[in-house]
């Protein structure tokens, strides 16, 4: 690992994975404009049609052609030039406080991957149950060095990225949960910071059954722990309603931890 103590080895270019984002985008462009260690923003976009890449065309945005998430990301990250990768899906609300941790757990030269806690933006109790599952469940992980946990944001130093060959493409679902676990078995330290909280849409769970979608994360997280690639289901990108877009766009500005989130609409 690199001394980490120059600041321009801890520069950060974030990896964004699209696919019909265009609203959700928006809102985390403006927030990525606000943290000085971001270098560029990649995006890695697969065939949108709602105007995702003209949003991050204008904001200055490298854009290159995506597909599924893990190989998104992987054209997202031959493209980038930092030396430390920055993957983050377009639904988390990233603060320059955020940033900030992050950058600071690099300051550890063992320091090979940092992860957060998540929170979800709803006041629906079952969901946010269900997220602090996945912290104790993290917790967990990192009190036996064995990283568990979802994981929208993750940030990789580039010669550990690289030096396992990025993102396994051969996995359809959970690819974030494989790369952490490869990660710590050979490059280095991973950082879970769990007084971090990163607001994240829920919109997962506003989109399919509740239970299914639980069903689906333990057992991706289950085959992710024993080291397999299978899915079981396969992957597919989701399109989202308008009303959640506009839901969590109110939300997205307000800090994390501060906000009260507006009723759901009825159809939603």
């Amino acid at each position: 690992m690199p001394d980490s103590s120059d600041p321009a080895d801890r520069a950060i270019s974030v990896v964004i994975p699209t696919w019909n984002e265009a609203p959700w985008l928006a809102v985390l462009l403006d927030r990525l404009r606000q943290c000085p260690n971001i270098a560029e923003v990649v995006v890695a976009d697969h065939g949108s049609v709602d105007g995702t890449r003209e949003i991050a065309a204008s904001r200055g945005c490298v854009v290159v052609e995506g597909g599924r998430p893990a190989a998104g990301k992987n054209a997202g990250a031959k493209a980038a030039c930092g030396k430390l990768l920055l993957f983050v899906d377009a639904d988390v609300a990233v603060t320059p406080e955020v940033v900030n941790e992050i950058v600071a757990a690099f300051a550890n030269p063992d320091c090979a991957l940092v992860h957060c806690r998540l929170v979800p933006a709803t006041e629906r109790r079952f969901i946010r149950l269900c997220y602090r599952v996945v912290h104790f469940y993290a917790l967990l992980g990192a009190k036996f060095r064995a990283h568990q946990g979802s994981a929208p944001l993750i940030c990789v130093r580039r010669e550990a990225f690289f030096g396992i060959d990025g993102f396994d493409e051969r996995v359809a679902a959970a690819e974030d949960v494989d790369l952490i676990r490869r990660v710590r078995k050979r490059c280095g330290e991973v950082v879970y910071l769990q007084d971090t909280q990163l607001l994240i849409s829920a919109r997962r769970f506003e989109t399919e059954s509740h239970l299914m979608y639980v069903v689906k994360c333990v057992v991706w997280a289950a085959l992710r722990a024993a080291g397999l690639r299978a899915s079981i289901w396969s992957y597919a990108w989701t399109g989202y309603s308008a009303e959640i877009a506009e839901h969590d766009a109110l939300i997205a500005r307000e800090p994390c931890g501060r906000y009260r989130s507006p009723e759901w609409p009825s159809n939603v």
